[in-house]
């Protein structure tokens, strides 16, 4: 099983877990130990090591796969804004050195 959760689309292994699941995970993929994690959250870190756990039973993945999965979607994401970002940029100042060019304008 594990081999074909590790394919799994992140979307799929955010279906599985819970709210305070998913927390757990962005902390750690933040680099939050689990005693960090459970005072930011306020569980105790019997909590977080329990999220742990079902989190692992229901998606087949490791800590480690579940960080990386969740890592990689996250880097995705911003790099598709940043690419947004790119294209309205690159679109202004081509529109500022088409107006700066034209021919018979006053400066």
């Amino acid at each position: 099983m594990e081999a074909q959760a590790e394919g799994m689309p992140i979307e799929a292994v955010n279906l599985r877990l819970t709210e305070q699941e998913r927390s757990v995970l962005a902390g750690a993929a933040q680099g939050l130990t689990d005693k960090e994690s459970s005072r930011r959250l306020r569980i105790s870190i019997r909590t977080v090591q329990t999220y742990w756990q079902r989190m692992k039973d229901r998606t087949g993945l490791t800590r480690c796969q579940l960080v990386m999965k969740y890592g990689q979607a996250h880097l995705e994401e911003r790099i598709q804004a940043l690419r947004r970002r790119v294209m309205i940029l690159e679109s202004r100042l081509r529109t500022v050195l088409k107006n700066r060019h034209r021919p018979g304008r006053r400066r």
